[in-house]
């Protein structure tokens, strides 16, 4: 089974993202792996910062999938600091059981990261939930333009977090990708 390196969102609790994965993929969480030794990097929400922030500049060459990617954390999502769990959970379409309960938004609050295609190597892949309600589909494949040729991948359900509601399928999807 292939290995795959996953950067988590903040708002969805490690154990439910293992939870629905891991009967269909083998998925580590990032902390400070070298980043080389898997087969592909999943980057998820507020995760693409920090995926981003390891790869830019360097050789990794293999494929990284962004999912619910967003370059700009007050744009999108500052409401989130003041509202309350459950109007997030309603929002990314989850249990609030599933929200992380200790959100810890001073690492986002002003995050932006600015993409510059030349500093990347590796092969993109974006995912994203049609009916995601955090943001567009059309802002969020604003992303496109950023990237060189990345592929795009639609689901027409699942919101936020596709892969909570298609495990087995997201996992086929991932696992076909990387080896074409």
């Amino acid at each position: 089974m292939n290995k795959f390196l996953f950067f988590e969102d903040v708002f969805i609790k490690k154990n439910k993202i293992k939870e629905a994965l891991s009967p269909f993929m083998d998925i580590e969480f990032h902390k400070d792996t070298k980043i080389e030794n898997y087969e592909c990097l999943i980057g998820f929400g507020s995760g693409c910062f920090k995926l981003f922030e390891l790869i830019e500049n360097s050789s990794y060459l293999k494929d990284v999938f962004l999912i619910s990617c967003y370059l700009d954390f007050d744009r999108f999502l500052a409401w989130t600091a003041s509202a309350c769990l459950k109007e997030i959970a309603e929002k990314i379409g989850i249990d609030v059981k599933d929200l992380n309960e200790n959100i810890d938004f001073s690492k986002l609050k002003g995050k932006k990261y600015f993409l510059k295609k030349e500093k990347f190597k590796c092969k993109f892949h974006l995912i994203y939930g049609i009916d995601n309600k955090l943001f567009s589909t059309d802002d969020a494949l604003k992303i496109v333009d950023l990237l060189d040729f990345p592929r795009v991948h639609l689901f027409e359900e699942g919101g936020f977090a596709p892969f909570l509601k298609f495990p087995e399928y997201f996992a086929n999807l991932i696992t076909e990708e990387i080896n074409k």
